[in-house]
This record gives structure tokens, sequence and C-alpha cells, in this order.
């Protein structure tokens, strides 16, 4: 029987994970602080939150993560936008307004900066830390997708103009028509990456002014916000990405987030 472990901080997300756990008979334990707790099955381990990193090698489990450079690998007829992948040292030295994020953490603010040398200056930052800088466009709808094996098993919007689509009734709603062709882009994107990701993530998806759909970025599925996704279809994808170390195997072992 799976155990998942939540935050100390009870938010709406673990909350309705929780409720689904209760409906698929899964165990659960909420932390009262961040520490690991001790007798637990690294086999049977799930952890949902995006601290258990940190505690990862006392559970005895890893946890799969997409690359870092995962987005500018991908072709522009997927991203709609050009997307580089260098050192923050390097970026500093680009003259280029462009929307500059760092891809693993973060560190600096994500935002679009007038050049380079607007990034954090050195003696801050460490300079290797890795960054993605994009071409600058307008977003008018996003959505988030939980993918697992290649596959999208739920989806829902979350912004709409750069507003949080969340009702008052914690609904996060979208047409019929955005829906299909949000799910459409989604499981297009899902299938053509799969070899290029690990077998559970979660990938944002949204519609660009005037350019069509694109991919946003890709983030680890253990520490994503679910917004209107289902939480049953959710907890499958968790326990996928949270694995034993001790028998993790050669296919997993490159998605492994270093600990």
């Amino acid at each position: 029987m799976p155990t998942l472990l939540l935050p100390p901080r009870f938010t709406s997300d673990s909350i309705r994970l929780w409720q689904a756990c209760v409906a698929a008979r899964w165990d659960t334990l909420r932390l009262d602080r961040w520490r690991a707790p001790e007798g637990l099955d690294p086999a049977e381990t799930v952890v949902y939150g995006g601290y258990f990193i940190a505690l990862a090698n006392d559970l005895g489990i890893s946890l799969l993560v997409p690359p870092l450079d995962w987005l500018a690998r991908l072709p522009e007829s997927l991203t709609r936008r050009r997307i580089r992948f260098m050192t923050l040292a390097e970026a500093r030295t680009l003259p280029d307004r462009a929307f500059y994020k760092p891809s693993d953490d973060k560190c600096f603010l994500a935002k679009v900066y007038d050049r380079g040398a607007q990034l954090p200056p050195p003696g801050e930052l460490p300079d290797d830390v890795p960054v993605l800088i994009s071409d600058i466009v307008t977003w008018e709808l996003e959505f988030r997708c939980f993918i697992l094996e290649g596959k999208v098993v739920t989806l829902s919007p979350y912004l709409r103009n750069h507003e949080r689509l969340e009702t008052a009734e914690g609904e996060f709603p979208a047409t019929d028509s955005e829906l299909a062709a949000a799910r459409q882009f989604a499981d297009h994107v899902a299938a053509a990456a799969a070899p290029t990701l690990p077998p559970g993530v979660v990938i944002d998806i949204g519609l660009i002014q005037n350019r069509g759909w694109a991919v946003i970025e890709a983030n680890q599925a253990w520490g994503a916000g679910i917004y209107g996704c289902d939480p049953a279809a959710i907890l499958p994808v968790l326990r996928r990405v949270c694995l034993p170390t001790q028998t993790l195997t050669n296919s997993d072992r490159p998605w492994a987030a270093a600990t």
C-alpha cells in the first residue's frame, strides 16, 4: 500500500490529494516538520511537495525530474519562439532584451530583462547557475498537463491573460473548444517528447498571441501545483516518479535528481 507524504503546510492541493488517497485506499502522512519519518518502506513511499528533494536520501528514494535544458532542445514548431540554454555567466554577456529565468529553481526573478547585465551580478549567485532565455511573447491562455508514460492523464487551465483563472468555487473554467484544442496539442507534445522526458512529468502549454499553441516549460510532477487537474489521475504519476534508490533501473536512473 503506497503512503503519500504531504508537507506540514495545509494547501488546497495537498487536501485534494489526501482526499484522492482516501478514495484510492492509499495511506497518507502529513509531516509536522521537515524531517524524514522513520520506518517507511522506500518501495511504497510517495511524496508531494518541492522541499521533499532535501529528504529524498533519508527516505531512500530518488525523485525523477526533466532535464534542465529540455525546453531549449525542443523544435520551434513546439515552442513557437527561440529558446537558449546557458550558464548565468554567459547570460550576463547577452545584449538581448528577452525573458530570462533560472532553469532549476527560483534563485532569481524570472522576467523580461533589457539585457543580460541586469541579471544578478558575480558574487551574488554562482556563475554556473543554468538559465533559459526566451523570445518575448504574449500568453493568452495557459494549461498544466500531468503526463504518465507519454500520455496526458489530466490537464487544467490556470492562467488567462496572466490572471489566475480560479473561481470562488475553486474551479478553473475554459470553453469546450479551448479544452479540446489544449488536449490535442498536449497529446501531440506528450507523444513526441516522450523519449526526452521522465515517465512521469508535468508540461505546461499555452496559446501565444498570433502564434498558436506552444510548450511553456516542463516541471517535476512531485512539486507541481495541480490547479483543476483530477487528483485521482495524479496519484499514479506521483508514484511513478518516486522510486526506491536501491532498485532504480537503468532506464529511470538518467532522470533521477541529484541530491
